[in-house]
């Protein structure tokens, strides 16, 4: 009896000083490690959600999805929820974690979204800036601005040449020329970044004051850092103020005002719309896939010219739509199924002064004159933002481009007779 009482006081000493030991802790201790796992297997799916949704730039939350059930799926919390209840009928591990795990410990909150989006930002800026910053190369920065319309918001976007790599998206508090500058320099100083300002050898941003002003502005601000940062402003919008600046003409003005009417008029009618669709059927059934009119952009000019060739494309067609509102005993053949499309006189009144607008001489010749100088500065538009253009071939596309329009000007009867 006494040798039984012994061991048994050895071994409670033993368990006393060795507690890890213990069977019951060693069963909790595989139990929390086999938690560990199932825990890293749930996040990692987790994480995997979050990135499809990014890499398909599809938004993330619902209207509300703060307190989310998971077991109700007939309300639509989006893609996120949807997305992880998805998974979750092909995962049980993944299912019963949403059900029955604790609120505070799910990891689906907007906050751990957007803290695992963080970390992919991080990364991915940390491995495309890794050349530039282990051999300590010049870059060249290019900025500009946004207001965000949905946050009421002045965003800037810090973006660097020698990748053309976008590092940040910054809200602007201020938008002087110090607070600009402060973002960009913030943005450069970002750990997945870490690039010397004084490495900076190009800077290209918009013609505002704010940002070109050699005295106050951005860039001198950043030669104060990197006396070798040339400014350049963007040549791309520098053609698009160019073009822009032709609707000072009257004529230019009064064509765009009458394009836009045209659009707007079958815009908001899906009667005139389906009319309009079968005249074109009718009268150019090999056209392009277009069936509608588009709207002119108003702030790239140089993005109208596919508005333009549209317009060109289906003036005939809308001319003849115009007419057959106006005369459609002259046009038997476009009679929806329903019958004779009875239109008011007031829809008549309209189609009549498009018409009259369209098809007189000085809308024409503005349209031809218009569409030609477009025509010219499509191409280079384009070949102006790509990452291989260098400052001589862009100056020679520009004098290329001039010196076709004077060309054009000095035989304009040439031009019009083609």
């Amino acid at each position: 009896m006494h040798c039984r009482a012994a061991e048994k006081a050895d071994l409670f000493a033993q368990n006393f000083r060795n507690p890890d030991d213990r069977i019951d802790n060693q069963l909790l201790k595989q139990q929390n490690i086999i938690q560990e796992q199932t825990n890293k297997d749930i996040l990692r799916l987790i994480v995997i959600a979050v990135e499809f949704l990014a890499k398909q730039g599809l938004p993330f939350r619902g209207n509300n999805d703060d307190k989310v059930d998971f077991s109700d799926e007939s309300i639509n919390r989006g893609n996120f929820v949807a997305l992880l209840q998805l998974m979750g009928k092909f995962s049980s591990t993944l299912h019963n974690y949403l059900l029955f795990a604790k609120r505070n410990a799910l990891y689906t909150s907007k906050t751990i979204q957007n803290d695992i989006i963080n970390v992919y930002a991080c990364k991915i800026r940390e491995s495309l800036t890794k050349n530039v910053r282990e051999n300590n190369l010049p870059f060249t920065v290019i900025a500009d601005e946004v207001t965000d319309p949905h946050a009421n918001q002045e965003i800037i976007s810090v973006c660097l040449r020698f990748e053309d790599l976008t590092i940040n998206f910054v809200n602007l508090e201020r938008a002087n020329a110090s607070a600009i500058c402060a973002k960009i320099l913030d943005s450069l100083s970002l750990p997945s970044v870490s690039l010397d300002p004084a490495k900076i050898r190009g800077q290209a941003y918009d013609g505002a004051a704010v940002m070109s002003s050699d005295i106050a502005g951005v860039q001198a601000k950043l030669k104060e850092i990197s006396p070798l940062a040339l400014y350049t402003h963007c040549y791309s919008h520098c053609l698009n103020l160019s073009v822009a600046a032709s609707s000072k003409v009257q004529e230019v003005r009064n064509l765009i005002g009458l394009m836009n009417e045209a659009h707007l008029f079958l815009y908001h009618s899906p009667k005139w719309q389906r009319m309009f669709e079968l005249t074109l059927h009718e009268y150019l059934p090999n056209s392009s896939s277009h069936s509608k009119l588009p709207g002119l952009c108003k702030t790239r000019w140089v993005e109208q010219h596919t508005c333009y060739a549209i317009f060109h494309e289906m003036y005939e067609v809308l001319v003849t739509f115009l007419d057959a509102i106006v005369s459609p005993q002259d046009y038997p053949e476009l009679v929806s199924q329903e019958g004779s499309w009875n239109w008011n006189s007031d829809t008549k009144t309209k189609a009549q002064g498009l018409k009259n607008s369209l098809t007189s001489f000085q809308t024409i010749a503005t349209f031809i004159i218009t569409k030609n100088v477009l025509d010219e500065v499509k191409s280079i538009a384009s070949k102006l933002q790509k990452c291989e253009q260098d400052v001589y071939e862009a100056y020679t596309m520009v004098n290329t481009v001039i010196e076709n329009i004077d060309t054009s000007r000095k035989n304009i009867d040439m031009v019009f007779s083609s």
